[in-house]
């Protein structure tokens, strides 16, 4: 008899518990207001500029939405930040990597920023473009495939010093492994381009960061193009990694390899 008494006390207490529990208020989810953090610093790290370095109006939106809206929990966001900054007051030393060595220390910035809300650089890369100066060529590879258009770099003027080509190891880790190697960026070219990709690892945040530093008007376009879809805080739909395993973790080192001598 006092067993089945004290089992009816227990279960009487088990059920006042749960009542109590049921009719208690939702306990705050902070996660939720992650993706909100999250978006808030990249437009942080989309104004920070190194030292010297003067923000200029652009002709065109500095913020081009895709996609913003959330229902209830989940999140989705997509845009593009740009905004121009004119490094024509920073010294630049080709010896140094010339205007290599300030889009490199402006991409360590932009680590720095995006670090606080999780993000993590995965890939780096960088090359030249915009070169209008390039002598078209006719070469017949016979056959069906007929004449293709080739190009070469023409010499440069009379008495011009021909600037360097600056190498960058690039040095990428994450748990699943890593690699390491060079790209390399000719001086003589037109426009500089560096690019990252950053991860937030557990999420389904994406960031894209270009910097576009065109020599003739010392300039730098910076272009963070990002998205990010959430569920309380975590990835959505699920997927991003294998189950049972935590998400990678991310690093890049970037280093100017000095010039022989």
């Amino acid at each position: 008899m006092w067993r089945l008494f004290a089992g009816a006390v227990l279960l009487g207490l088990l059920g006042a518990a749960a009542f109590l529990y049921a009719s208690a208020p939702a306990p705050s989810l902070p996660l939720e207001d992650a993706p909100d953090r999250r978006w808030e610093q990249v437009e942080a790290a989309s104004r920070a500029a190194i030292p010297g370095a003067v923000p200029v109006v652009a002709a065109y939106p500095t913020v081009v939405h895709g996609d913003d809206r959330r229902t209830g929990a989940l999140v989705t966001r997509v845009g593009v930040l740009r905004t121009r900054f004119d490094w024509s007051k920073i010294p630049i030393d080709d010896a140094r990597g010339g205007p290599v060595e300030l889009l490199l220390a402006q991409a360590q910035l932009h680590e720095e920023q995006l670090a606080r809300a999780g993000f993590a650089p995965m890939a780096a890369t960088g090359h030249t473009t915009g070169w209008e100066g390039r002598i078209p060529l006719e070469r017949s590879l016979g056959g069906e495939m007929g004449d293709l258009p080739g190009t070469y770099d023409p010499p440069a003027p009379q008495g011009t010093r021909r600037r360097p080509r600056v190498e960058i190891m690039v040095e990428e880790r994450s748990d699943s492994g890593g690699g390491r190697g060079p790209y390399r960026i000719d001086l003589n070219q037109p426009r500089l381009v560096h690019r990252r990709i950053y991860m937030a690892p557990g999420t389904s945040a994406v960031l894209f960061v270009t910097l576009d530093y065109d020599q003739a008007s010392q300039a730098v376009e910076v272009e963070l193009s990002y998205a990010d879809r959430t569920l309380l805080g975590q990835e959505y739909p699920k997927g991003g990694h294998l189950v049972g395993r935590t998400p990678d973790s991310y690093s890049v080192q970037e280093q100017i390899v000095p010039a022989a001598r």
